[in-house]
């Protein structure tokens, strides 16, 4: 079917809405949790940069972000397989 006939269907629409609704929800969930690792990130730095010490689940949380770094190309969302594209 040509685009121009697709362009009028409203299952086409709806389906389009449905793609779009999913990417948008899929970046603000990771523009959430980057917004948070900045955060304790950079709490964290700014007290290191102080001279302070962190404590023991602070440092814990130091190195569990550290292995999250080494996964993050795992977890991108460009490689998204599920992503429901239109057809």
């Amino acid at each position: 079917m040509p685009l121009y006939k697709k362009l009028a269907t409203k299952q086409w629409w709806a389906e389009l809405w449905l793609a779009i609704k999913y990417e948008v929800a899929h970046y603000k969930a990771g523009f959430q949790l980057l917004w948070t690792d900045i955060g304790i990130s950079t709490r964290l730095l700014r007290k290191t940069l102080n001279g302070k010490k962190l404590t023991r689940r602070e440092r814990n949380q130091v190195g569990w972000e550290r292995r999250v770094t080494l996964l993050r190309p795992a977890l991108h969302p460009a490689s998204d397989v599920r992503c429901c594209h239109v057809a």
